[in-house]
């Protein structure tokens, strides 16, 4: 069996286990940020300029134009503020990453969703609320 990844040297071998390791712990800030609602740590996780697709939980028609990360974030924390937790959603994110002088960082992400459960439109006044947070800041 031919192995997975071929390194010419030991230095790009740890460079890329050290690269992995990076993203794995921006990763589980985002996740972890995003859970307890803690916006600083969730916020640290991107640059400054992101781009955003959920479009497949239907609630979106198309991408959602770049956006200011500290704009999404505010956005963000109005949104989750009272929701209830009465929707399921099941899936998982095609994130991008890029390198940074402060190491890596998300600059987008695109959820994929396999099945969602509940009532959908639990969301609707968040949601709205969202929309008007952002086309607020947008101009």
């Amino acid at each position: 069996m031919a192995a997975r990844w071929s390194f010419a040297s030991l230095e790009e071998k740890v460079d890329y286990l050290l690269d992995r390791a990076d993203i794995t712990d921006v990763i589980g800030d985002y996740c972890y940020g995003m859970d307890s609602r803690d916006w600083d740590l969730y916020r640290s996780c991107w640059v400054d300029e992101i781009s955003l697709d959920f479009t497949e939980l239907e609630l979106y028609e198309e991408p959602m134009p770049t956006i200011a990360t500290d704009d999404w974030g505010r956005a963000l924390a109005a949104f989750f503020a009272n929701m209830p937790p009465v929707q399921t959603v099941v899936g998982y994110y095609r994130d991008e990453f890029v390198r940074t002088e402060e190491g890596w960082k998300l600059k987008g992400l695109k959820e994929l969703v396999h099945w969602n459960e509940g009532n959908a439109h639990v969301l609707d006044a968040n949601l709205r609320e969202l929309l008007a947070v952002l086309k607020e800041v947008g101009s």
